[in-house]
């Protein structure tokens, strides 16, 4: 199974949208910065699951 173009495109526009806190975390008061940390985490732990396995993952209906 292929990632679609759906994923990928929101995949790309994630990293972008991190570049871009990143860039102005200099300005970030400490609770914006500590929110900040938790998103990187969260974002980094998901581009490390390989991409079958985030395939399954978006399957899943959350709702």
């Amino acid at each position: 199974m292929k990632t679609s173009a759906d994923i990928k495109l929101t995949e790309e526009i994630l990293l972008e949208a991190m570049r871009l806190l990143d860039d102005v975390s200099p300005k970030m008061g400490m609770f914006e910065r500590q929110h900040l940390a938790g998103l990187k985490r969260k974002f980094e732990q998901h581009a490390l699951i390989n991409e079958n396995l985030r395939l399954k993952l978006n399957e899943i209906d959350t709702a």
